[in-house]
């Protein structure tokens, strides 16, 4: 289904709204209409996030939650000082010879990734739900003999 009529009122009307929650419910369905028609049409992601009526729906969403410049970096900051911390090791090899990136990639739990960093085998990620660096990832790699020591922050 396309972006109606409807949907540009609605983008209007909304701007009235004090129900932060409904205000997001709403933007939610005509988002998927607007983010189809612009799929139909070959747009990039940017044009969705520029719509009219996505901006109108934005513009409603900070008003309610009182986001202005300063407010913003605090509520960065406070999201920052309570996010999980990424947790990084580095690969090591008593033989000598480092695994390949694909072979660690194959044990690691989708919270975790691996990459080259200054040739180094760098493995980060953030605990998530028992998928933890120390109590999962480093010792499943242990079981394929693949040795990771936590690098400390």
């Amino acid at each position: 289904m396309n972006v109606t009529p409807r949907d540009y009122q609605d983008a209007i009307d909304v701007q009235c709204a004090r129900n932060l929650s409904a205000v997001v419910d709403s933007l939610q369905s005509v988002l998927e209409r607007i983010e189809l028609d612009a799929r139909s049409h070959d747009l990039s992601m940017d044009a969705v996030n520029t719509h009219p009526i996505v901006v109108l729906y934005a513009d409603k969403i900070a008003n309610l939650s009182r986001m202005h410049g300063a407010e913003i970096s605090n509520a960065y900051d406070a999201c920052k000082e309570h996010a999980a911390p990424v947790r990084k090791a580095i690969v090591t090899s008593d033989l000598g010879k480092k695994p390949k990136i694909e072979t660690v990639a194959a044990y690691l739990p989708s919270n975790y990734s691996v990459s080259w960093v200054e040739n180094e085998l760098v493995i980060s990620g953030v605990d998530d739900h028992g998928w933890t660096l120390d109590g999962y990832v480093i010792p499943r790699l242990g079981s394929a003999l693949i040795v990771a020591v936590e690098v400390k922050s």
